[in-house]
């Protein structure tokens, strides 16, 4: 039987591999600095050109980061149970240096934190090492240290989005939500037609646990429950709604939340989206006539493979033209 999933590609995120053998920083200090900034356009035709590139790579530097795990981000993989498993040979430091490598080289960022689909190209800086790659097979393999692992990757991955803006947390919620829908199709998969590269990474993931490692479909679910249960659940201080926004004369704000642009009445709950693809805002222009003041928008969109210049444009009522 043929596996029949919509493919979803620059989805988050974190959560299923996290959930096995990989979790994050739990020692950051302080919260993500958010980007905000207030520009003022009065005048009819005037004009101002954000410069939202060097904001992407920011938020990649914020997201790498906070990805370097620690041992006191597992303290499984000390204990007995990982130790007589894997003998002396491997330690914990080396199998946390080996994960650290794969999402250093997987293209993973803040922006887009589902690492790629395809095999990274270990950097010079971080080689595989076959055999402590083995070890984390055989620690997953085994249902008491798997159990020990899921505990602790759940819990670094709530602490690290206690710390990030909500929008990170919102990826992460979505990407375990749509993993739950695959987690039933899972046995169906014949093993030898099944392309990892055509779906999400995470779908891979799952499918190579199942069937390479032996894990069970309900494990993976009631993983992904949990992680849910715990994001859902207020556990910190409110915290900011999104990485990056402008604000355009105090009375409205762009947001760029989930991939998207947003634009809603500071304070308010109302949000309309203007575009739904990775965006890269290139200019605002404030436009007026007899009928009320409105603002421009002309901005890249990801589409088909390629940036897409776009335009939109909207009143001071959030009312949208086109």
């Amino acid at each position: 039987m043929r596996f029949s999933i919509i493919p979803r590609t620059g989805a988050s995120l974190l959560a299923l591999l996290a959930m096995f053998f990989i979790g994050l920083d739990a020692q950051a200090q302080s919260s993500t600095s958010v980007f905000n900034k207030t520009i003022y356009l009065s005048k009819d035709n005037s004009t101002v050109f954000p410069n939202t590139s060097h904001f992407c790579y920011e938020g990649c530097d914020t997201f790498e980061s906070q990805i370097q795990l620690t041992e006191s981000d597992f303290p499984c993989l000390s204990g007995v149970a990982v130790r007589s498993i894997i003998g002396g040979n491997i330690s914990a430091n080396d199998i946390l240096f080996t994960v650290n490598g794969f999402f250093h080289c997987s293209e993973s960022s803040y922006w887009y934190p589902t690492p790629s689909v395809y095999r990274p190209i270990w950097s010079s800086n971080y080689t595989k090492n076959e055999e402590t790659w083995e070890a984390c097979h055989q620690l997953v393999q085994h249902s008491a240290t798997r159990k020990l692992i899921i505990e602790n990757a759940i819990s670094a991955v709530v602490r690290i989005c206690s710390l990030l803006p909500q929008d990170f947390t919102d990826r992460v919620i979505s990407e375990a939500d749509y993993l739950l829908g695959i987690c039933p199709k899972i046995q169906s998969v014949d093993v030898d037609d099944f392309d990892c590269h055509s779906y999400n990474f995470w779908v891979g993931f799952m499918v190579r646990r199942h069937f390479n490692d032996m894990v069970p479909v309900f494990e993976m679910e009631a993983a992904l429950k949990t992680l849910i249960a715990k994001l859902q659940t207020p556990n910190s201080p409110k915290k900011p709604s999104t990485f990056y926004s402008y604000s355009i004369n105090n009375s409205i704000a762009i947001d760029w939340k989930q991939s998207q642009l947003q634009i809603r009445k500071p304070g308010s709950t109302s949000i309309k989206s203007l575009s739904y693809g990775i965006t890269e805002l290139k200019k605002i222009t404030c436009l007026k006539d007899n009928t009320g003041t409105y603002y421009l928008l002309e901005f890249f969109e990801w589409y088909g493979g390629q940036w897409v210049e776009k335009k939109t444009l909207f009143s001071d009522q959030l009312e949208v033209v086109y």
